[in-house]
C-alpha cells in the first residue's frame, strides 16, 4: 500500500525512509517484495537501481493506500525525506545539486513536485521556498517551470521581507527574478536579482553572488550602450572567479560559456574557443554527456566563423 505514494518510480533509499519507518529489518521487508516481484528494477541512476511497479498493481495499491488511514502520514514521509535530501547534496559542495540535477532528481521530478505541494499546503513556507531555491535549475533551465507552476502558485509563498534572514530574501528575490526571466520581463527580473544580490552580499553567499552578477550583467548586455562592453566582461569574468572560489565547477562551466559567446559576438573567435575549452573541461568532471556535446558545437560555430572548417567538422 505505501509504494502507491510514489510517481514515475524509487530508489531503494526512498523506499527505505517512507515505507519501511516501523519495520524492523526493513531489508528483509523490502527483499519480500522484490523477489514475489511486487515491483521490479526499472532503470539505473548514477550507478542506482531504481525500481517501479506495474501500473495495474500500482493503481490498485493506490485505491487501497487511500483508505488505509496512512496516505497523510506516509505522504508527509516523502515530503520530510526530499527535504532533508536537498539539504544534504546541497552541502556536499556548492555544484553538487547541479551536478545531479539532470540525472536523480530529474528521474525523481514527480516525487519532489509531490513534496513541494505539502509544503504548500501545510503553509511551510520557507521550507518551499528553501528547496525550490535549491533545486532552480530543474525548473528554470531543464523547463520544469510550468510543471512548478501548475503545483504551487509562488505568488502565494512570498513572504514579509521584514520577518525573513537575509539569505532567505534573497534567495525569496532569487525566485522571483527566476519566474520574472521566464515571462520575458527583464526589468523586474532584473530588480529582483540585484535584491538577490544585495542580500547574498550580507550573508557572503559566494555562490549567490556569482549566480546573481552572472545574470545581470546577462541582462545588461541587452542594453545597446553597454552590450559587448569591456564592462560586461569584466563582470562574466568575476562571477567565474567566484564559482572558482566556492568549487562549483557546473556555475564556473555555465560563466565560461558566458564569456565565450560572449566574446563571438566580438568577433574574438581565438578567445572564444579558449573559453569553451575551459568550460569542456570542467563539464567533463561532472560527466554530462549531453553539455559537453553543447559547448562543442558552440565551439565548431567559432571555427566555422574563422573559416577552418576541418577542425570544425571534427
Amino acid at each position: 500500500k505505501r509504494l502507491a505514494v510514489f510517481t514515475g518510480g524509487f530508489d531503494y533509499e526512498a523506499l527505505e525512509n517512507m515505507c519501511c519507518f516501523d519495520i524492523e529489518v526493513a531489508y528483509d521487508a523490502i527483499e519480500s517484495l522484490l523477489t514475489k516481484k511486487f515491483f521490479k528494477k526499472d532503470t539505473e541512476v548514477n550507478g542506482l537501481p531504481r525500481f517501479k511497479m506495474l501500473d495495474l498493481l500500482h493503481k490498485y495499491s493506490y485505491e487501497l493506500f487511500e483508505i488505509s488511514g496512512e496516505s497523510d502520514i506516509v505522504t508527509l514521509k516523502l515530503t520530510e525525506y526530499y527535504c532533508e535530501k536537498i539539504k544534504k547534496d546541497s552541502a556536499e559542495y556548492s555544484g553538487a545539486v547541479e551536478a545531479k540535477v539532470n540525472s536523480e532528481w530529474m528521474t525523481d521530478i514527480q516525487n519532489v513536485m509531490k513534496a513541494l505541494e505539502t509544503l504548500n499546503s501545510e503553509k511551510r513556507y520557507i521550507e518551499l521556498i528553501e528547496m525550490i531555491y535549491s533545486l532552480w535549475p530543474l525548473f528554470w533551465i531543464f523547463d520544469n517551470n510550468k510543471n512548478l507552476e501548475g503545483r504551487v502558485d509562488l505568488n502565494s509563498i512570498y513572504q514579509n521581507p521584514k520577518e525573513l534572514s537575509d539569505e532567505m530574501n534573497a534567495k525569496q528575490s532569487w525566485l522571483k527574478g527566476s519566474a520574472a526571466m521566464e515571462t520575458g520581463d527583464l526589468e523586474k527580473a532584473n530588480l529582483n536579482f540585484n535584491d538577490a544580490y544585495k542580500y547574498f552580499t550580507i550573508t557572503n553567499n559566494l555562490r549567490g553572488l556569482a549566480w546573481s552578477n552572472l545574470i545581470v550583467s546577462s541582462i545588461k548586455n541587452n542594453n545597446e550602450i553597454l552590450k559587448n562592453s569591456d564592462e560586461i566582461l569584466n563582470a562574466f569574468n568575476v562571477s567565474a572567479e567566484l564559482f572558482r572560489k566556492c568549487r562549483d565547477f557546473w556555475g564556473e562551466s555555465v560563466a565560461m560559456q558566458y564569456i565565450g559567446t560572449f566574446e563571438m559576438e566580438r568577433g574574438n573567435f581565438d578567445d572564444a574557443i579558449a573559453a569553451f575549452n575551459d568550460s569542456i573541461k570542467l563539464v567533463k568532471g561532472m560527466g554530462s554527456e549531453s553539455l559537453i556535446g553543447y559547448i562543442f558545437s558552440l565551439k565548431a560555430l567559432a571555427y566555422m566563423e574563422k573559416e577552418d572548417f576541418e577542425k570544425a567538422g571534427e
